[in-house]
């Protein structure tokens, strides 16, 4: 298992020893912070069995426990090694609980479908058999992507959150693909 899917499950379990413990208290008045704080702009990196990508998100939540995503990122490589992307994408969340708990941690889960465009830079090396000669091919390919899954966020000192997102996701018409994908990252609400 790759370094990172162990950093991104070890964080989800800990969202969720954290959330379980908040579950049993008495709601006090925390609420406010996906109201007051209902927007939230996260640092984040998405890796999945299609591709990685780094970049910006921003997101809004709504009285109605309905949520929009928007991420815009991407991943380059200069040496050529991999494909380069530019991603952007969007997502609906809906809060399916909410903890309200003693200072400083608050914790929400929901569900999120995610639908998007990445344009990718494919690299690839033809070798010629008869005269020991290759040739180095690039291209530009476009493909929609689209996903679903469920996602946990903590919430530390009312402003700084680590969000942490598992699901399926696909890419299209362009070599179809599909896999599991995790995502996390460093959120600051206001």
């Amino acid at each position: 298992m790759k370094k990172s899917s162990k950093l991104i499950i070890a964080a989800f379990a800990l969202i969720l020893g954290i959330s379980a413990t908040a579950t049993g208290k008495e709601k006090i008045e925390r609420e406010w912070i996906f109201h007051d704080n209902a927007c939230g702009a996260k640092v984040m990196g998405w890796n999945s069995s299609v591709n990685g990508v780094y970049g910006l998100n921003y997101q809004r939540w709504f009285e109605n426990n309905i949520g929009l995503e928007t991420t815009f990122g991407g991943s380059f490589n200069p040496d050529r090694k991999w494909d380069n992307y530019l991603c952007v994408n969007g997502q609906l969340q809906y809060r399916i609980f909410q903890s309200s708990t003693d200072k400083p941690f608050v914790g929400q889960f929901y569900f999120w479908g995610m639908g998007g465009y990445i344009l990718s830079q494919e690299y690839s090396t033809i070798y010629f058999v008869e005269d020991e000669t290759e040739k180095n091919e690039e291209r530009i390919v476009s493909n929609a992507c689209a996903g679903l899954g469920i996602g946990a966020e903590l919430v530390f000192w009312e402003r700084i959150s680590m969000p942490v997102e598992f699901g399926l996701c696909g890419d299209f018409p362009y070599k179809p693909n599909v896999g599991f994908a995790a995502s996390t990252g460093i959120r600051f609400r206001f």
